[in-house]
């Protein structure tokens, strides 16, 4: 079961994961975090996957959609996370990686 928790703060919208993520679960979720990212034109977003108990390289592959989004608003999106897994799967993508929010929050300094 994934669980989220979304925050709108300073300019930042930020996302944290808990939980369980698999492309099933993440679905539902994906579609409603690309509408508030295009419609509100929002430009900053701190993804914080540092709670999941579980994720598939499927799950996260949805989160992309996200980070276009945001690269469509010529925004940053910055992804917390200790995963190596992770890590190597967005190391080509425009995206920062960090261990966690508050280095998240001062990378972007807005």
């Amino acid at each position: 079961m994934l669980k989220y928790d979304l925050e709108f703060n300073n300019g930042i919208l930020i996302l944290r994961l808990l939980g369980i993520l698999n492309k099933f679960n993440l679905q539902k979720l994906n579609k409603k975090l690309i509408s508030i990212i295009l419609e509100n034109q929002i430009k900053f977003l701190i993804i914080n996957l540092n709670d999941l108990n579980y994720f598939s390289l499927e799950g996260i592959k949805y989160l992309e959609k996200e980070i276009i989004a945001i690269d469509q608003n010529k925004g940053i999106t910055c992804l917390c996370t200790k995963s190596k897994k992770i890590f190597n799967y967005f190391d080509n993508m425009n995206v920062f990686i960090v261990e966690n929010e508050n280095k998240a929050k001062r990378l972007l300094a807005v």
